[in-house]
């Protein structure tokens, strides 16, 4: 599928005095605040004075280079003042600009990086990922309040990709066969008498309840062509219950459940809905649906302004979800799935077995936790 984002190239090539002086200088008032003189960091060797800031940052790049500033100010590299900028800033692109003219002078015939304006959109492809069995689990779960046993979750390859991808998370008869078994075994041990304030023995009340558990698995309203399936059981004359029952099974094994972007799997290009933005944030950072505020903030059509959605990212990434999802981040992006089932020669290592290995993984648990959390 197709969606839109903000990323373009320059396509203009201003002098490199006039760039200097109606883009640069612009950027390197944040750094005067510290590396002018009287600053914190007067004494490091990138100085610059408020009469000609251009000239401090030629200095430095003729005699350092450029990369090192532009690692510092992405909070890549140790830097007292810290994150400024992100590669996908304006602030980063001018940064990244002004040092390729420093260190080619005079033309425009030099890497320039991709600048993001979020005045623009352009098209990108997004693969259909499925639920990886974290997020599925905590999807159910979120559902139905019943826990799917492991032996039940939908397979997620662990091997050299992320647990989240795509390629991690295939469709195969097994997938499906388990896919099934799961349904039928969350819906069989549902209490439904909780989730609902009326009498589930009257059809209306057990269509109410599928309509509202419908809206919560799509993570989306319902059209009129998902209410017409999920009222299908209902009107074949079952029992109000068996007919509850059997319509969630059919909801928890719907792509509209399955997969994060549900209907949008479309070759057309398309915007990313309010609902699609929170569903997307919300397994991001915490692996699970969006929860009522999120769902709020996009009812409310709140999510297409950047400043809401960095709001939200900020709010859902002090929750304690987002423990297990950094953790398992880090376990994918440093193979740690290579130590499971590892073997050595005892007589060799007479000191190592399983208890070696999950001290390892407990050991890079709790140094990214504290790095990330203590910033040590």
């Amino acid at each position: 599928m197709l969606f839109l984002f903000a990323c373009l190239t320059p396509q203009t090539c201003p002098s490199d005095e006039t760039y200097f002086s109606e883009h640069t200088e612009p950027v390197l008032q944040t750094c005067l605040q510290c590396h002018a003189s009287g600053g914190s960091a007067e004494g490091s060797q990138f100085r610059i004075s408020h009469e000609s800031p251009i000239e401090g940052l030629q200095a430095y790049v003729n005699e350092h280079g450029g990369e090192i500033l532009l690692d510092k100010v992405q909070g890549k590299y140790a830097h007292g003042g810290g994150y400024l900028f992100g590669d996908q800033d304006p602030q980063y692109f001018v940064l990244h600009e002004s040092i390729s003219r420093i260190e080619s002078p005079n033309t425009c015939e030099h890497e320039t990086p991709t600048q993001c304006d979020p005045n623009q959109r352009y098209t990108s492809r997004a693969p259909l990922r499925r639920l990886n069995e974290v997020q599925y689990k905590n999807a159910v779960y979120n559902l139905l309040n019943v826990d799917i046993p492991s032996s039940l979750l939908p397979p997620t390859t662990k091997g050299k990709d992320f647990r989240t991808w795509a390629s991690s998370n295939r469709i195969s008869p097994s997938t499906i066969e388990n896919l099934m078994l799961a349904a039928e075994y969350a819906t069989a041990h549902t209490n439904w008498d909780a989730l609902s304030e009326c009498d589930l023995e009257e059809t209306t009340c057990a269509q109410d309840l599928a309509k509202q558990l419908a809206e919560k698995a799509y993570r989306r309203p319902l059209l009129a062509s998902d209410e017409n399936q999920i009222f299908v059981f209902f009107e074949s004359g079952l029992p109000s219950r068996e007919a509850l029952r059997l319509s969630v099974q059919l909801l928890l094994q719907s792509p509209e459940f399955l997969y994060i972007d549900g209907l949008a799997a479309t070759e057309e290009v398309t915007f990313l809905s309010d609902y699609q933005i929170a569903t997307r944030l919300s397994f991001f950072l915490t692996n699970a649906p969006p929860d009522a505020e999120l769902w709020r903030a996009a009812k409310a059509g709140e999510l297409q302004d950047r400043d809401a959605v960095y709001a939200q990212a900020l709010r859902l990434a002090q929750s304690p979800e987002v423990y297990s999802t950094l953790t398992s981040f880090h376990y994918d992006w440093l193979d740690l799935y290579l130590l499971e089932g590892l073997f050595k020669d005892p007589t060799l290592y007479p000191n190592f077995g399983t208890h070696t290995i999950e001290s390892m993984q407990r050991e890079t648990d709790l140094f990214v936790t504290e790095t990330l959390w203590l910033g040590r």
